[in-house]
């Protein structure tokens, strides 16, 4: 989801078990930032700099959020297969209980 969203595509079967900064770290290499502790405010730093960040919903679902407003965050939820809009609270909800695990990548512009 990352991976497509960065590079405008990406193959599947580079993908192999492991965490997901295991797997990011194969495919992207040591630009991978490992966000996990930070709330989902201050992972929204990434979003406003157009770096989507990847946010665990729980153990084994995530979403990519990919922008915010006042009132809410907009992410990819690849379940769905389309884009929705979480409200703030209510993502900052999910994200806590999910243990606010976090990730994303620093980009080559300076």
């Amino acid at each position: 989801m990352l991976l497509n969203y960065r590079s405008g595509g990406f193959s599947s079967g580079n993908l192999k078990s492991g965490t997901v900064n295991e797997m990011l770290s194969r495919n992207i290499g040591n630009s991978v930032l490992n966000l996990t502790g930070c709330s989902l405010n201050e992972v929204l730093y990434y979003v406003d700099k157009n770096i989507p960040v990847i946010g665990m919903k729980d153990q084994d679902n995530a979403v990519l959020i990919i922008g915010y407003d006042t009132y809410n965050i907009t992410v990819i939820d690849p379940n769905l297969h389309q884009s929705k809009k979480i409200g703030l609270n209510d993502g900052t909800a999910m994200f806590e209980q999910a243990g606010n695990l976090f990730f994303s990548y620093l980009t080559d512009n300076k």
